[in-house]
């Protein structure tokens, strides 16, 4: 029993990290969520928003583009909890899931939907927030990986265990 984290909330982080666990690729503590609906489209899209000065969307672009998740869809963890535990429907194009988040505060809804409070959500959803060695075990992990989720997956055990 954790003092810091609730047990239902426990059993809801888990089960976003079981779902990524059987798709790591999806997973990129960098990124909210960023989506493509076409593959082919990725060079293109990566050069338009260089060309405009959007470095930051050439670099999620890129991310997405490395990591070829399944169904078109990086996200951090928060944005995995919601499309995991429902809050996020999906549209389908070419056969594959694809979501949007413009329009939600992905940490403050995450946080609603898990039930863990504000604190705990940044120490969860901003790995400038966790712990040196978490940190940079993190850094070490290239997205998208085994390895880098498990180091998502001890931190929040850190988390429950410390409440830090």
């Amino acid at each position: 029993m954790s003092k810091f984290v609730s047990q239902k909330a426990i059993k809801k982080v888990n089960k976003v990290f079981l779902a990524l666990t059987k798709q790591p690729k999806k997973f990129n503590m960098s990124y909210w969520a960023t989506a493509v609906k076409d593959y082919k489209l990725l060079p293109i899209l990566i050069r338009e928003n260089v060309a405009r000065g959007y470095f930051g969307k050439a670099r999620e672009l890129k991310a997405l583009k490395n990591q070829a998740p399944p169904c078109g869809t990086i996200a951090c963890l928060a944005g995995q909890a919601l499309i995991t535990l429902g809050k996020m429907q999906p549209t389908v194009d070419n056969d594959k899931a694809v979501y949007s988040f413009n329009h939600l505060s992905v940490p403050e809804e995450a946080a609603k939907l898990l039930g863990i409070s504000e604190d705990a959500a940044d120490k969860l959803f901003f790995p400038d927030y966790w712990p040196r060695k978490f940190r940079y075990a993190l850094k070490k992990q290239k997205a998208g990986t085994k390895g880098y989720l498990n180091v998502a997956k001890r931190r929040f055990a850190h988390l429950v265990k410390t409440g830090q």
